[in-house]
């Protein structure tokens, strides 16, 4: 078993471990903080949920990458603890939000400062070339976040696309022999995957924004990692990897400003809700984007592989063709709470 082998495997496990332990212990620490998330009438849940699961994944997140080290033999660099720093940030962010609520322009300039941090801790590592890309990628980084956080909108849908996406990351940072993009993406999959244990339909602990945030950046500095250069042919791998959660916020995005609506303002008029009113239950919803993830994921490891440009953008421009008929189909779909929705949702 070569290095990179066991350092990503090392740090699955260890996410998996640490989240298997921790998210648990959190959700009873939030019951009795009455830290919860309410019904309101724009969620599917029913009961009052614990939130504060960003807390055990986020953890499980920053104790895989860094034990990964000693494991490995590999000391720390300057730009981890940077890439940390603007984690930690977005965890902030999120558990500010998530009890005491912000107003959207301000929880943006934190985005924005969590994508600085982000993108300078990749030029420092030598992960990304192209200075000029920069402010390109500060938006990117924001889009991503902000997608992840929209996504969160039923049980399993955001864990579980993080869970995938950065299982699919861990391959193409192993064909690219990038040693930090394999740990962190292990980490990343591993707490994804044992928070998904408690999350999954009917959900016993909400992501909340201190997870929801934090996954979106982690999934925004992978797939920067992953384009490495920024050339034309290695952008488009890791923008299918992420092509549910940039097709869910660009629907919903296009959906609200022709009903005149905040982009911000909640509601039930997401893909996961549409696909739901198809007599869909929560856990077919969930499986059915799982599914879509996966296929997504096969077809950016194959563009990959073969590194074709004329391939990859021939491929881009035909799911991008797709997810436009898609999005056409799901707007005449009206959503409401699925079947055999359970209480504790």
């Amino acid at each position: 078993m070569d290095q990179l082998t066991m350092s990503y495997l090392t740090a699955l496990l260890l996410g998996l471990i640490f989240s298997l332990i921790l998210t648990p212990l959190i959700r009873a620490m939030a019951i009795r903080l009455a830290f919860l998330d309410v019904p309101d009438g724009k969620r599917y849940h029913r009961s009052a949920t614990p939130l504060l699961g960003g807390v055990a994944v986020v953890g499980s997140v920053l104790a895989a990458w860094f034990l990964a080290h000693p494991v490995a033999g590999v000391q720390v660099q300057r730009a981890e603890l940077l890439l940390a720093a603007g984690l930690l940030l977005s965890f902030g962010l999120g558990i500010y939000d998530d009890k005491y609520g912000m107003k959207a322009k301000w929880k943006l300039v934190g985005q924005f400062m969590c994508g600085l941090l982000l993108v300078a801790a990749c030029y420092a590592g030598g992960w990304m070339e192209g200075k000029w890309f920069f402010p390109i990628l500060v938006f990117w980084v924001v889009g991503i976040m902000n997608a992840t956080n929209f996504l969160d909108n039923m049980d399993g849908i955001a864990g579980g696309m993080a869970a995938l996406a950065s299982f699919v990351f861990v391959f193409i940072f192993s064909l690219q022999r990038q040693w930090v993009g394999v740990v962190v993406a292990g980490a990343t999959c591993g707490a994804s995957a044992g928070f998904l244990r408690f999350n999954f339909p009917p959900a016993r602990i909400f992501l909340g924004d201190a997870g929801s945030l934090p996954l979106g950046y982690l999934l925004g500095a992978l797939s920067i990692m992953a384009a490495r250069s920024a050339s034309a042919g290695e952008i488009v791998g890791p923008l299918i990897v992420l092509g549910y959660p940039v097709f869910d916020i660009t629907f919903v995005t296009i959906v609200r400003i022709r009903e005149k609506r905040r982009i911000y303002q909640g509601g039930r008029d997401h893909t996961s809700h549409r696909l739901a009113a198809l007599a869909l239950s929560s856990r077919e919803t969930a499986l059915v984007i799982y599914a879509f993830c996966l296929v997504l994921g096969s077809i950016a490891l194959l563009v990959e592989v073969l590194r074709v440009p004329a391939f990859s953008f021939s491929v881009l421009a035909v799911l991008i063709a797709i997810l436009a008929f898609v999005g056409l189909r799901l707007d005449k779909v009206k959503s409401h709470l699925p079947r055999e929705e359970h209480s504790s949702n």
